[in-house]
């Protein structure tokens, strides 16, 4: 899974101005883009031949990546939160529903879950 944001744009979003959050940043990241592409039912960014939404992580759309970085500012923020506060309160408020793969299933509701 490559990441749907970069580590620079995350730390301005969540004002991070050292190197000593990093890790756990870079890890929020992969989790944020894991929710993202779990919702989407597809790839950020990969291969778009096989459904991805974009080759590479410049062509990302700013609405993904604004996504990315409000679930990694809520984590940042809420560090003990859990997976479903994350689905229930900042997933369902974001603008991905235009991204998401709906042709993947038909055991699947309207909100990406089976």
């Amino acid at each position: 899974m490559t990441p749907c944001v970069t580590l620079d744009t995350v730390k301005l979003f969540v004002r991070v101005d050292d190197d000593i959050e990093k890790p756990v940043l870079e890890l929020m990241i992969g989790a944020a883009t894991g929710l993202i592409e779990t919702r989407l039912r597809r790839a950020v960014v990969g291969d778009v031949d096989a459904g991805a939404v974009c080759a590479s992580v410049e062509e990302v759309p700013q609405d993904i990546q604004l996504a990315a970085c409000m679930l990694v500012s809520y984590m940042y923020e809420h560090r003990d939160a859990s997976d479903e506060e994350l689905r229930n309160r900042v997933m369902r408020s974001m603008m991905l529903d235009a991204y998401i793969d709906w042709t993947g299933g038909e055991d699947a509701d309207e909100s990406g879950a089976a």
